[in-house]
């Protein structure tokens, strides 16, 4: 009988079949290369049938090879190299890690029960689950039912084979946001109840019913929404395990963090085989390194002359990243002389969205029409629709003297005004102040500190206020800016209704009650309309001063970028290089 020594290579070698090859040693080299698939297969056979069977949902998984990226003809693999300041990186636990470096891991490793659609911060499409569910009322309780995916497989852990995804883990993922007092998004999380209603299948009840376009977008934006393995969660702060399109490798700490290819991955192989993030903590070196060609993408770069330089070369690119915000003039309709409509209109036609345009870099800014944007949620009004209703406001200098005269105030009048000492807030109000002089309309602005100018203008220190800031939907716009409750000072909950503005109470509840997503929306832009045409708030433009992310023009995201992306890069399956590592 032949003496065999059979052991698993330390990194190894798919067969024909996509699983790792076993290394086997034969006493006689003749024989083995002549007979080692005869003597081998039905061992092979044997060791790997286990992993066929599937999992049950209450037991461990068994022991099983991890699966290794597949060499495909089709698949142009490569190594993209990302460099960051990895410094703040301790945490790679999805539902509790803030970091940007922690994000983009999270959002390569972890796959949702929905996701956006890659490059489109709008449209929601099902990633875990099959489809996307329409809610039934049952017992005056909303119900969504969701069926899960089959054959989804978790990574390898730390003493955790492969195994299948199920109910039982959508469920422990979703109820776990709710058990970490630290988890910021708790509060949306605890409002549901869950009920598994077989392997692949269960329920999200809710008592007080929502539309599509506030419940799955909850799933979608929020770290709660990630899937983790209930196996390894004791792990997964230093060793990750999801069903994305990419796995936990291994990290250096302080050097770098490595990941690679999921080759099971239900969307398909990536291109990509591997994806290396790279300490860099210096900008200016990371720069340095992305022009030499040692880096693929420059991450957290300050929006510079020498970053718009590098963007417009033969082979560096710019992106922005992270979504923005919105920047809206509000008018305090309480006391003179902005109590007057004419007045806040002469205001408006003073004003000029391309003057206050040119004290930015052009391509951080974009006009918006009206307070929820558009091209960056459901519920916006479109600007044609806006400037078909004359609530556009042109600028018109003529007009903003005429309406003053007829308000009674022909040669104008005064303003004390603070703002915040930080840039942005500056040259809003300083090209404010310019271009209102024109009509003869005195800005007498002071400047303080920024968290002093917040305090002030929650207590109406100035009649008009230029606020900067997101707000993830139209209802929280609408409700926070615009609800009676949310007026400052004097609300029931004050936040930043500056204008004192009732008018639209009514709307925002029933919109927000309304779980039909069309009439959802056309609540949302009536309510848009009277704002505009009371003219309590002004809207300018979305403009955003995030970090930018540098990336060689050889690297493709795999999509295209219809809408702002997160804080991070989306590396996906269909990333690849134009011209792969080999």
């Amino acid at each position: 009988m032949l003496s065999v020594k059979i052991r698993f290579t330390k990194n190894p070698m798919p067969n024909l079949f996509g699983e790792p090859m076993i290394n086997d040693t034969f006493l006689f080299g003749i024989i083995r290369r002549m007979c080692c698939l005869c003597i081998l297969l039905p061992g092979v056979f044997c060791l790997l049938m286990p992993s066929a069977l599937a999992t049950s949902d209450s037991q461990a998984p068994r022991e099983n090879p991890p699966h290794q990226p597949r060499a495909s003809s089709s698949h142009a693999l490569g190594i993209l190299r990302i460099g960051m300041n990895l410094a703040d990186v301790e945490n790679l636990d999805p539902h509790t890690g803030t970091g940007a470096g922690e994000r983009v891991i999270s959002d390569m490793v972890f796959s949702r029960l929905v996701r956006y659609k890659p490059g489109n911060c709008i449209e929601i499409e099902p990633d875990m689950a099959e489809q996307l569910p329409e809610p039934e009322m049952l017992d005056d309780r909303q119900v969504w039912k969701f069926r899960l995916r089959q054959g989804v497989m978790f990574h390898p852990g730390l003493g955790v084979p492969p195994h299948e995804m199920t109910a039982a883990d959508v469920l422990f993922s979703l109820q776990r946001p709710k058990n970490l007092m630290a988890f910021r998004y708790g509060e949306e999380y605890n409002e549901m109840t869950l009920e598994k209603t077989g392997t692949h299948s269960f329920s999200i009840i809710l008592k007080r019913p929502l539309s599509p376009n506030l419940f799955l977008p909850v799933l979608a934006r929020d770290p709660g929404g990630f899937i983790l393995s209930r196996h390894s969660e004791k792990s997964v702060r230093t060793h990750p395990v999801g069903t994305g399109p990419f796995q936990f490798d291994k990290i250096t700490p302080g050097q770098k963090i490595t990941l690679t290819a999921n080759a099971e991955y239900f969307r398909g192989q990536p291109h990509l085989h591997r994806v290396e993030l790279l300490s860099v903590p210096d900008a200016d070196e990371r720069k340095t390194r992305l022009k030499s060609g040692e880096l693929d993408m420059a991450d957290d770069m300050e929006l510079s002359s020498l970053a718009r330089e590098s963007g417009t070369s033969d082979s560096i690119a710019t992106d922005f990243q992270g979504f923005g915000e919105i920047v809206m003039i509000h008018f305090n309709i309480l006391g003179r002389p902005l109590d007057d409509r004419r007045v806040r209109l002469a205001i408006a036609y003073a004003l000029n969205k391309e003057i206050f345009q040119k004290q930015f870099d052009h391509d951080i800014l974009r006009p918006v029409d009206s307070p929820v944007p558009s091209h960056l949620m459901p519920g916006g009004l479109r600007p044609e629709k806006v400037s078909l209703l004359g609530l556009d406001y042109p600028a018109d200098p003529g007009k903003a003297r005429k309406l003053l005269t007829e308000a009674g105030y022909p040669q104008g009048f005064p303003l004390d005004l603070v703002t915040s000492e930080r840039p942005a807030y500056r040259k809003y109000y300083e090209s404010m102040r310019d271009q209102l002089a024109q009509a003869g309309i005195e800005c007498r602005l002071r400047v303080v500190p920024h968290a002093d100018m917040h305090d002030m203008i929650r207590k109406d220190a100035n009649a008009v206020v230029v606020y900067i800031g997101w707000r993830p939907d139209a209802d929280t716009v609408l409700t926070r800016f615009f609800h009676s409750d949310s007026i400052v000072r004097i609300g029931v909950r004050p936040d930043t209704n500056f204008s004192h503005y009732r008018k639209i109470d009514r709307l925002i509840e029933d919109a927000r009650a309304e779980t039909d997503a069309d009439e959802q929306i056309r609540l949302w832009r009536y309510a848009q309309l009277m704002v505009l045409d009371y003219l309590v708030a002004y809207p300018l433009h979305h403009i955003n001063l995030n970090p930018v992310r540098l990336r060689n023009k050889r690297f493709d995201y795999g999509y295209e970028l219809l809408t702002p992306e997160p804080n991070y890069p989306r590396i996906t399956e269909t990333s690849r290089k134009v011209n792969p590592d080999k």
